[in-house]
């Protein structure tokens, strides 16, 4: 009898052993399972399972992904954004368009890469037709959320240097396959590898496009597409004030100091002073640090600025506009405070 005992109690664990084997395998064959036509044969499988778990796509009513279907531009915007869920971004519709907060984050971070219309604009409707986006405008776009802004040609090099894309057809501007229309698979993968380069999502710098260098890929978005600091639009047509700044003397400056001083010269005053607001980047976002003004005496502006904590601090000043209570921005630009290097390190 304990032998029998033995035996049976053997032949349960056998059982139990064999079970654990199986049960884990067929949990995997449940999650792994995606889309009915999207299976481990497909080139982006990888990329559309991850896409999938992080919640950044969903497929269609009928079990299918639609790999190869074309993708909005404003779907793609929200792929994107959805990918690394800003702390900034409201997703709070004011109308029936669900495009309308990813367009708004977009023009709220200066991305000029597509063709998306404002979303205040009297061109702007919730019946607008979704269009197609163009591999390039994707190239350009992604170059924008990078915090620089190149031409589409050095947007495609930027996606290609920084390892974001391997091309199309060859690892090459015409390889890329700019003018071909993007698809969901492509989309998804492109998502994916913006998220392994890149922490957070950077306003761009401007909407003009500046000479790529491919010896900034490693520098920071501040450091490597600075601001144009200084505007010299018609001044007999400009209804508000004209500043040619002397510091700083770029759209990125390196202060040790806890304070930075703002100097230019006034070549046409509107009221008496300007608005500056400070705001500090913290975590993929710019959050408000102060807001003063600065008088305009002279014919110049000298203001001090306090940096209370180290970090990067975007600096914009505004003006009074002629006949109006409403102000505009002239200008931005960056100060990065840092720590004193220490002089006996070697």
């Amino acid at each position: 009898m304990v032998y029998v005992r033995h035996r049976q109690m053997f032949v349960t664990g056998i059982i139990l052993i064999v079970l654990i084997a199986i049960i884990p395998v067929s949990i995997k064959a449940q999650d792994n399972e995606l889309f009915q036509d999207v299976n481990e044969e497909h080139w982006g499988y990888e990329s559309i399972l991850w896409a999938k778990d992080q919640g950044i796509v969903d497929g269609y009513p009928d079990g299918t992904f639609k790999p190869d279907a074309p993708v909005g531009q404003t779907e793609f915007l929200a792929m994107l954004i959805r990918a690394y869920n800003p702390k900034d971004f409201l997703n709070q519709q004011g109308d029936d368009d669900w495009r309308t907060p990813y367009k708004q984050y977009a023009f709220k971070m200066g991305w000029g890469g597509s063709y998306i219309v404002p979303p205040s604009s009297k061109l702007s409707s919730s019946n607008d037709p979704e269009i197609n986006i163009p591999r390039m405008y994707v190239a350009k776009l992604i170059t924008n959320v990078n915090g620089r802004s190149y031409s589409f040609k050095d947007s495609i090099r930027f996606l290609l240097d920084s390892g974001i894309s391997e091309g199309k057809t060859d690892n090459s501007v015409e390889g890329f396959q700019g003018y071909d229309l993007l698809t969901r698979a492509e989309a998804v993968k492109f998502i994916r590898h913006v998220k392994t380069k890149l922490d957070y999502l950077y306003p761009s710098p401007a909407l003009l496009d500046h000479p790529y260098d491919p010896n900034t890929l490693k520098l920071s978005p501040f450091e490597a597409a600075p601001l144009d600091i200084n505007h010299h639009p018609d001044e007999q047509m400009a209804d508000f004030t004209q500043l040619d700044l002397e510091h700083p003397s770029s759209g990125y400056t390196l202060t040790h100091k806890p304070s930075y001083t703002v100097t230019g010269t006034v070549r046409k005053a509107i009221g008496d002073d300007l608005a500056i607001e400070v705001e500090r980047w913290d975590s993929g976002a710019f959050v408000p640090v102060s807001s003063l003004r600065a008088s305009m005496k002279d014919g110049k502006v000298n203001q001090t600025i306090e940096l209370p904590t180290l970090g990067i601090y975007r600096i914009s000043l505004y003006s009074q506009q002629v006949k109006s209570e409403q102000e505009i921005a002239l200008t931005s630009f960056y100060i990065e405070y840092r720590e004193e290097p220490d002089q006996g390190a070697r």
